[in-house]
């Protein structure tokens, strides 16, 4: 983005003008150094009167002179890394941002349906699409309580589909523990009015020949006794 390219720029403008301030600082500490030294020197020699007052006054402005030096360069150094921090922290938030905007699937699978156009605005925490996952789909059957006996959690399952010879392998993943009378749109030989209880059957389809929606037929076994 226009705004990333300028932080780059920035940054990249920034970490030069560290180079030169952290010489700058490494230079102004030697040059602090080497009058602190000679200072003590002449401080020596003017309390053994080898050194004139003059000599004593003048390293002692140039000592201190230093000093301010090397204390500016120290905060100019520190006000670059500072300005590197803010756009550095910029940089962090607009890439977040950017993450932020990028839609992610929790899922594989295949997009049923849009609901927003590109160019459309979309609140946040809305659904954008209704995304179906195929390499494992769910089925929903439902079992009169004479029937119960016949299942277990975790059994595995036959599931049959029209024109298809072979078996896709599925398991019951889920057993209702209340009844219910069986939904008006479920494809059934029974009696609607019955009540019945319903057991979710988690089937593998990793050629993803099962779509959302197609009918199937799942053929129980009763489990084998422990």
């Amino acid at each position: 983005s226009l705004q990333g390219e300028q932080i780059a720029a920035s940054l990249s403008e920034l970490s030069a003008q560290e180079t030169l301030a952290t010489s700058e600082v490494k230079r102004a500490k030697v040059q602090r150094d080497y009058l602190a030294q000679r200072a003590a020197r002449i401080r020596q020699l003017f309390s053994e009167k080898s050194a004139s007052r003059q000599q004593l006054d003048d390293i002692e402005n140039q000592l201190q002179q230093a000093e301010i030096g090397y204390h500016k360069a120290n905060q100019n150094l520190a006000t670059i890394a500072a300005k590197g921090r803010q756009l550095k922290a910029q940089r962090a938030l607009l890439a977040k941002k950017i993450r932020d905007a990028c839609i992610a699937a929790p899922l594989s699978g295949r997009i049923a349906e849009l609901f927003y156009e590109v160019g459309e605005a979309v609140a946040p925490m809305t659904p954008v699409a209704e995304l179906v996952g195929l390499e494992k789909v769910d089925a929903r059957i439902y079992l009169p309580e004479s029937r119960l006996g016949a299942i277990a959690y975790d059994q595995q399952v036959s599931v049959k589909i029209d024109g298809r010879e072979e078996s896709l392998s599925g398991r019951i993943s889920w057993i209702s523990p209340k009844a219910e009378f069986t939904p008006k749109a479920v494809l059934t030989d029974d009696t609607r009015s019955s009540l019945v209880y319903a057991v979710n059957v988690e089937i593998n389809n990793p050629e993803e020949i099962l779509k959302h929606g197609m009918p199937v037929e799942i053929l129980l076994e009763r489990p084998e006794a422990e």
